[in-house]
């Protein structure tokens, strides 16, 4: 048998098997749930998209509805209409939808659009190809983008009619010099006029066209019925299906012209084998060798299809995902003009008309991001990452916008224009505001419940000894008590309220450049008799030229405080270990760091208290507190410090703070 005849074959096998497995799915959810129908309003002067032919619907776009229909369990009724028509039937709701609808700024007030079911683009048909379009009678359809473009082009006149069909005519009858439309409508009607020859498709003006579904704002159900099943259809390769029957590409011709090669290849390789096997009688071995180069090479020629048709699927799905992403995306090329954009961008900016081809300075978003970034981009190659600006649009509203930009690059690494992707974090400022309140709110209930309860203890002192002074003023003991107790308690509560305040308000640090090793020695020297008396012993080793950047007061305090712990420490279990006691202050650099360690062989603490000790007014602590460890960590953090605990009950706690070295 001939091996085209074989090939084509099994071709129509398999686009037979796909029809089937589609019908079958249809089949299978008639008998989940009743089938619906939906009555689609429809221009048919669109061919080869939409149109009549042997008084049926038919066309790119009704082979896609209705494939989108068998797999969604929906039957659809077409309604034959104008645009204009149309329109005015969705809105009262006499029909669910409109097919092959262009995305206008117009319809999008009161109409939701399904995800594009083609991108084609605009092209200039005429005898010539005119440098430019001023001066030239213009025949096109109305309410397209072609005529939304044409009415903000100056010098230009032209005449409108109701569908493209029409428009077609006045150019051929000699009533127009030009005609203006979708290239593939205007490539398929000079075809099928035979009128190759005479006219030409000018490709210098094109504008992008997406075809939708135009539905009601209401009918949210259907729009994800429609969307889901025009995934489906891509997802599983019967798009590029359907596209292939309707339409001849570049990638299409690539791919016929492959299938030729290997056509033409394979049947050489069976002539020389036929040859080689009537040379040698037939050899049984060197024909299953010819069946079997033959099974690759078809092999090879299914996978080069298949991979043409997974492109094809990949990029549509490309351009969908971009299309609904929520941020909002924008190119441009080196000039700052507008190449593409997505719907969220338009939202967002909250503009009318098509911002295609015009420079960013015309639209004022996009002026406030670009103005002084656009050519740090194309000249410095910078990148502007996470960026947040506050705008007030121009009806009145103020948005909070964090944005992106980058350069676009082509496969020479050459810059060829800019991506600004933005988004609306408005909502989210707000949420983190009330967050930060939140948070304030419950720090001070902590803070007035300490506060209550340490202020308690020294004022009760005080309020006994007041009460005694009638009745013991001449007492000399009690003098002497007065004159010791009274004083220390009212800075007991002195300490307690300058603890607090610098807690909630510390003071702005005075950074200076201090020595490591000179201020270990300080804040140990003070301790070293205190440290000595309690039997315990103190080991300082610090690496010499050790520099940090902070406030000496504020550091000098949280190393002091590190220590004091580190002696009460001890003191708990002085007397359960073998002595001496050990406490431990070190200083040296690693890895351009400095860092500084206090570290005790005292009670140490479990992780659920570590977890709890920067906590305001916790403390573990007859009489502490629980103010120490919280402002030490606050004032590291404000100097440039980190913090780390590493303790063990019952083993002892290590104080870690690490500043970056100078």
């Amino acid at each position: 048998m001939n091996i085209k005849k074989v090939y084509l074959m099994i071709m129509i096998a398999l686009l037979f098997l796909n029809r089937v497995i589609v019908i079958a799915s249809a089949e299978n959810a008639d008998e989940i749930e009743p089938q619906k129908t939906i009555s689609i309003a429809v221009e048919l002067n669109m061919p080869p998209l939409q149109y009549i032919e042997n008084h049926q619907p038919t066309g790119f776009h009704i082979d896609l509805l209705n494939s989108i229909g068998e797999l969604q369990n929906i039957s659809i009724e077409y309604v034959p209409m104008s645009l204009e028509k149309s329109i005015k039937a969705l809105e009262d709701g006499e029909v669910d939808g409109i097919l092959g609808v262009n995305y206008l700024a117009g319809l999008s007030e009161n109409f939701m659009f399904t995800e594009a079911l083609l991108n084609s683009s605009v092209g200039l048909v005429a005898k010539n190809s005119p440098e430019e379009l001023t001066d030239m009678l213009i025949a096109l359809k109305r309410n397209t983008v072609e005529y939304q473009y044409l009415q903000n082009v100056r010098r230009i006149q032209y005449h409108t009619t109701s569908n493209t069909i029409d428009a077609f005519n006045l150019m051929l009858g000699g009533r127009a010099d030009a005609f203006i439309g979708d290239k593939v409508i205007a490539e398929y009607l000079l075809e099928k006029y035979a009128l190759d020859s005479k006219y030409k498709v000018v490709s210098s003006y094109i504008l992008p066209i997406e075809y939708s579904i135009a539905i009601d704002k209401e009918s949210h159900s259907l729009l994800e019925e429609l969307n889901s099943g025009l995934r489906q259809l891509k997802e599983r390769g019967f798009y590029g299906e359907i596209y292939e029957r309707w339409f001849v590409d570049e990638e299409f011709i690539m791919q016929k012209r492959l299938q030729q090669l290997m056509n033409i290849f394979i049947v050489f390789i069976i002539l020389t084998m036929v040859v080689f096997i009537f040379s040698l009688r037939w050899n049984t071995g060197l024909r299953k060798e010819v069946s079997k180069k033959t099974t690759e090479l078809q092999k090879i020629n299914a996978d080069l299809a298949y991979q043409v048709k997974e492109t094809r699927n990949k990029s549509e799905l490309i351009h969908q995902i971009l299309q609904s992403s929520p941020r909002g995306m924008v190119t441009f090329d080196i000039e700052g003009n507008v190449t593409s954009y997505n719907p969220t961008a338009i939202e967002i900016i909250g503009i009318d008309e098509n911002p295609m081809g015009k420079s960013y300075r015309e639209v004022p978003l996009l002026q406030k991001l670009l103005e002084d970034k656009l050519q740090k981009v194309i000249e410095k190659h910078q990148q502007f990452l996470s960026e947040e600006v506050q705008w007030l649009r121009e009806d009145g509203m103020n948005y909070h916008i964090r944005y992106i930009i980058y350069p676009l690059k082509n496969y020479e690494k050459l810059i060829t224009g800019i991506m600004l992707s933005f988004e609306d974090n408005t909502i989210e400022k707000k949420i983190k505001a009330q967050l930060i309140e939140k948070e304030k709110a419950q720090a001070l209930n902590t803070i007035v419940a300490g506060i209550a309860h340490e202020i308690r203890n020294p004022l009760t002192s005080i309020k006994t000894f007041v009460e005694l002074i009638p009745e013991k003023l001449s007492n000399v003991n009690f003098q002497r008590d007065i004159v010791n107790y009274v004083p220390k308690e009212v800075e007991r509560v002195d300490q307690l309220i300058e603890n607090l305040i610098d807690y909630a308000k510390p003071k702005k640090p005075n950074k200076e450049m201090i020595d490591v090793q000179q201020l270990l020695e300080t804040c140990c020297g003070l301790y070293k008799p205190i440290i000595k008396q309690k039997g315990l012993l103190l080991e300082i080793r610090a690496e010499k030229g050790l520099k940090i950047e902070a406030d000496k007061g504020q550091i000098k305090q949280t190393i002091i405080n590190f220590i004091i712990n580190g002696i009460e420490a001890m003191e708990e279990v002085q007397s359960q270990k073998s002595p001496p006691l050990v406490l431990r202050v070190k200083g040296w650099k690693k890895e351009n760091n400095v860092h500084i360690e206090i570290i005790d062989e005292g009670i140490g603490m479990t992780q659920e208290e570590i977890m709890q000790t920067f906590n305001p007014f916790y403390t573990t602590k007859p009489k502490g507190t629980g103010l120490g460890l919280a402002l030490s960590k606050q004032f590291l953090e404000e100097n440039g410090g980190k913090l780390k605990i590493e303790s063990e009950k019952n083993i002892g706690t290590k104080m870690m703070i690490i500043f970056e070295g100078r």
